[in-house]
């Protein structure tokens, strides 16, 4: 299965929005199995989601919003991982494909990105096929992106060592949408 091919130090995150106020479904899928959580609705999470990604935008800290986030979305993943997880691999659903995951604080405060790697993928199947790929991140001077709405609706965003704001996605995938 799936968490056969994944390295010992990785969780695959998988979120499973339902309709309306039905429950949210996080699937934590690593190599020694693969458990499930039930999270609040998708719909009493996207109001806390937006607020939160509003804030981060206009440049402010917010980490209230980033540990009530971080304790509602993680604090079920977090009990269901192996010992030496230090990588998540996300795959949101719904309102979570706004949620910036490296800016989460965990329950009891700390950044996640403090204890785990987290990068995102758009599904499970290619999650697999990225795996072990050679990752890395970098700036070429392509263009400016300019979207109708913000551009966290159409692309992940990725904030560097100086500051900067890039997408995670390369020179080609971003001129495709």
């Amino acid at each position: 299965g799936l968490g056969a091919a994944l390295p010992d130090s990785t969780a695959l995150i998988v979120y499973v929005t339902g309709r309306g106020t039905e429950p949210t479904t996080v699937f934590v899928v690593q190599r020694r199995g693969t458990v499930a959580r039930t999270l609040a609705s998708a719909e009493s999470l996207a109001a806390p989601i937006r607020r939160f990604v509003t804030v981060l935008e206009s440049g402010a800290d917010a980490p209230l919003l980033a540990r009530q986030l971080g304790t509602a979305l993680l604090a079920p993943v977090l009990d269901a991982l192996a010992p030496g997880i230090s990588r998540l691999v996300v795959v949101p659903d719904g309102p979570m494909h706004r949620v910036p995951f490296d800016a989460l604080l965990l329950a009891d405060g700390a950044p996640v990105i403090e204890r785990f790697t987290v990068s995102l993928a758009p599904s499970a199947r290619v999650a697999r096929r990225l795996e072990g790929m050679t990752r890395h991140a970098s700036v070429h001077a392509a263009g400016v992106v300019i979207a109708p709405k913000a551009i966290t609706e159409y692309a992940p965003l990725y904030k560097g060592a100086r500051d900067e704001i890039t997408t995670q996605w390369s020179m080609k995938e971003i001129e495709r949408i």
